[in-house]
């Protein structure tokens, strides 16, 4: 996994050099840096006198080396050196304080010859602090340009033309003094020489998976110290703390809210499986209420079905018995006929008569019929009203037979008001009336109430 460059640069003035100092010597918590006194004995001076980087300049100005000039704001360089945390602590990178050995010594070697190969003599301090969160470098290059002495532009008073021409060609062929300037120095004065210095460290560092990191945002204040970076970082790490805390709680209020309304969907659903079952069961309930309601129904249909059957057999015999009794008075009518040999007009006037009883007959007949079929109409329409569909069929197609066999009796009631007409002729109203009168008396008659017998009558012609 790749890790990114951390390279701070920024021009420093005489000030913010002897304020770094200050941080570098005086190990404490300050509220801008994140130092733990107890492992500031882990500190290295990688470049520069042990006293501190005040001393480390002293020692270059006392070797010769000219300040800068009086007016100069920022001459120095000061620089800070880093990588991203998880390339110190890759199985964890949040443990802030902690390292492995072999990368720390690896990136610390491969950035110290970086920055003494780039800067050479004019690194005047470099060191190594392990007492803050992540380990880091801070270096300080104290850019030198060789400043050659002004040619002189006029002789001076006293001086001697011989000797104001030596003075000029010792000026021309001087090397010139090394001096502090940033400005007058041959790279790092141009535009982009920082970024440039960034490019060179990340090839340095390019074999330990380290990447180049980000520019210096073009809208970054300029000319910040380093102390003033690390108050804003600090900063802007405890807003983000707070921010991070601040989500925290509210991440703890969604929970419980969650948490509420999961368990009240959960009571909810609870709720509704209960209302459910009771639902279920009663549903069940009413299924077998009315499955039993519908046996009982198809017994008291069934019980129904049967009783109409019987009337039908009923009305049946009784029929048979008119048959028989008709059967009985035509053949006494004929036998009474053929004894007393009546004459054509008496014959004429038994025929009407038997016509007129038979058509009374009929008529009685047909009323029964109809009664007895409307009555079946009304019972079938009812039970297929209440019958399950299967019982239905069975009683509809028990209907329909009842319906043709009344039919079948209607049409022999028929043939015989046909044959009647033809042979009793006026005969068949007392016949009728004494048919009537035997079914009265018949056991068999739905409507018979025992009474006293009544006088014996003859259904023969009751004078020549």
């Amino acid at each position: 996994m790749a890790h990114k460059l951390v390279y701070n640069i920024e021009p420093a003035s005489p000030s913010m050099i002897a304020s770094l100092d200050r941080h570098c010597l005086k190990r404490v918590p300050d509220g801008a840096s994140n130092i733990v006194p107890e492992r500031s004995h882990l500190n290295e001076i990688l470049q520069g006198d042990e006293r501190g980087l005040m001393q480390s300049l002293k020692n270059l100005y006392a070797d010769g080396v000219k300040k800068p000039a009086a007016q100069s704001e920022s001459p120095y360089l000061r620089i800070v050196v880093s990588v991203s945390p998880g390339y110190f602590r890759p199985d964890d990178p949040d443990a802030v304080g902690t390292w492995d050995e072999d990368r720390l010594d690896a990136w610390k070697k491969a950035a110290i010859n970086q920055l003494q190969a780039e800067h050479g003599d004019d690194l005047v301090f470099a060191e190594l602090h392990l007492d803050e969160d992540t380990p880091h470098i801070h270096a300080v290059v104290a850019p030198t340009y060789l400043k050659k002495a002004r040619k002189p532009g006029k002789q001076k008073r006293g001086e001697t033309p011989e000797q104001f021409e030596e003075r000029k060609a010792a000026a021309l062929t001087s090397q010139g003094i090394r001096t502090v300037g940033r400005a007058s120095h041959p790279t790092l004065s141009k535009p982009g020489s920082f970024q440039k210095l960034r490019q060179h460290m990340t090839l340095a560092l390019d074999h330990l998976g380290i990447e180049y990191g980000e520019d210096r945002a073009i809208d970054a204040p300029a000319g910040q110290s380093t102390r003033e970076w690390v108050i804003q970082q600090a900063a802007d790490l405890r807003k983000r703390e707070e921010k991070l805390k601040q989500a925290q709680e509210d991440l703890e209020r969604d929970r419980k809210n969650s948490l509420d309304e999961a368990l009240e969907r959960q009571r909810m659903i609870e709720r509704t499986g209960k209302l459910a079952a009771d639902a279920r069961t009663r549903i069940v309930q009413a299924s077998r209420e009315q499955e039993e309601r519908s046996q009982l129904r198809v017994s008291e249909l069934e019980r129904e079905a049967a009783a109409l059957e019987r009337r039908a057999h009923q009305e049946r015999d009784f029929i048979a018995q008119a048959e028989g009794i008709a059967d009985g008075h035509w053949d006494r009518a004929s036998a009474a006929l053929d004894a007393e040999k009546l004459s054509e007009a008496r014959r004429e006037a038994i025929r009407s008569e038997a016509v007129t009883m038979r058509r009374k007959a009929v008529d009685d007949a047909q009323r029964v019929s109809e009664a007895l079929l409307e009555a079946a109409r009304k019972e079938a329409d009812q039970i297929r009203r209440d019958a399950t569909p299967a019982r239905f069929q069975m009683l509809e197609k028990e209907n329909a037979r009842l319906r043709k066999e009344v039919e079948g009796w209607e049409n022999f009631f028929r043939n015989i008001r046909q044959t009647l007409s033809t042979l009793l002729a006026g005969q068949w109203e007392t016949v009728r009336q004494k048919l009537n009168e035997a079914w009265k008396r018949d056991p068999k008659n739905p409507e018979y109430e025992p009474k006293p017998t009544p006088p014996s009558y003859s259904s023969g012609p009751s004078g020549p």
